[in-house]
């Protein structure tokens, strides 16, 4: 099964780290990501631009789209990466997600229904 890992960041405290902190923090999402690798369970991985750059589309009342800038929410953390990961089980995709280096900003683990 595949399931998906969607990263959550906080980009303003993420901001806030000097470049050393975050040159640590990417080398440890590359670690993982070759962890992942090696086992055999990484299908894809890949950040997102932060939120600020994000495109909305509603439908509007009449059947048309309405596109605004940002995100759908209005949030502290936002989703700033993913992993596409190939697993047993759920409960395996969660201890991989649990390993996750960013994970103190949350991750959301989902299954991917449609293959």
């Amino acid at each position: 099964m595949k399931f998906m890992m969607l990263m959550f960041m906080d980009f303003p405290a993420w901001n806030r780290l000097s470049k050393a902190e975050q040159d640590a923090a990417v080398g440890n999402l590359m670690q993982f990501s070759e962890e992942l690798r090696a086992a055999g369970k990484l299908v894809l991985t890949q950040g997102l631009a932060p939120s600020t750059e994000a495109v909305s589309i509603r439908k509007g009342n009449n059947g048309s789209r309405i596109v605004t800038d940002g995100p759908f929410t209005e949030t502290k953390e936002a989703a700033g990466g993913y992993y596409v990961i190939e697993c047993a089980s759920r409960e395996e995709a969660v201890e991989w997600g649990k390993k996750l280096p960013l994970a103190t900003w949350g991750v959301e683990i989902r299954r991917i229904s449609f293959e």
